[in-house]
């Protein structure tokens, strides 16, 4: 299910996700296990979650199969070996964004994660439509992810504590950017 390169290579990763406090993952998961979570997604009722002065994106439930993923014991090991730590408490949280949604930074934002973890199941995503998930750590410094498809970002908060979605204008009107947000306290 986990692309079986990341097994070989844990330790030269968690040495770079330990140093810098990001690792970025591409292709983590097998082409078979791509094309169903493609099929599942396409089928998915998404619910628009919005509050003007936070965010606007819209949600749904986890499909079957990234259920099977996130629970599985090749990602919870991948996991607990880059982080250091038991990887049994996780929570995640299916996004889409498409023009005109977003998340801002705001003083009342408190979050008390650890970890999180961002698989990107965006196809075809033009850069000049925004949408770029971004960690910064207030001191004008920022990690902006990637948008690739099959994409494994794992991010420790302590390092860029704060996260956004850049707004997605109009170049992203008919298209969608779909990550399964995952957090770990």
């Amino acid at each position: 299910m986990i692309n079986p390169f990341y097994t070989q290579y844990q330790e030269l990763i968690q040495k770079q996700f330990k140093k810098e406090g990001t690792a970025v993952l591409f292709d983590i998961v097998t082409p078979e296990i791509l094309t169903k979570i493609k099929t599942e997604l396409q089928k998915v009722k998404w619910i628009k979650d919005q509050n003007l002065l936070t965010h606007s994106y819209s949600i749904a439930p986890l499909t079957p199969v990234l259920k099977h993923i996130t629970t599985s014991i090749e990602f919870q090991n991948l996991i607990s070996k880059m982080c250091q730590t038991k990887a049994n408490s996780f929570q995640f949280q299916l996004i889409s964004c498409t023009w005109k949604d977003y998340t801002l930074l705001h003083d009342s934002q408190t979050e008390s994660q650890k970890y999180d973890f961002i698989l990107d199941f965006t196809p075809d995503w033009d850069a000049k439509a925004g949408g770029f998930l971004t960690y910064a750590n207030g001191t004008g410094e920022y990690t902006r992810l990637p948008i690739h498809h099959n994409m494994l970002a794992i991010i420790s908060r302590k390092h860029q504590p704060n996260r956004f979605i850049q707004y997605c204008n109009h170049y992203a009107n008919g298209k969608e950017r779909i990550i399964l947000l995952g957090t770990l306290n």
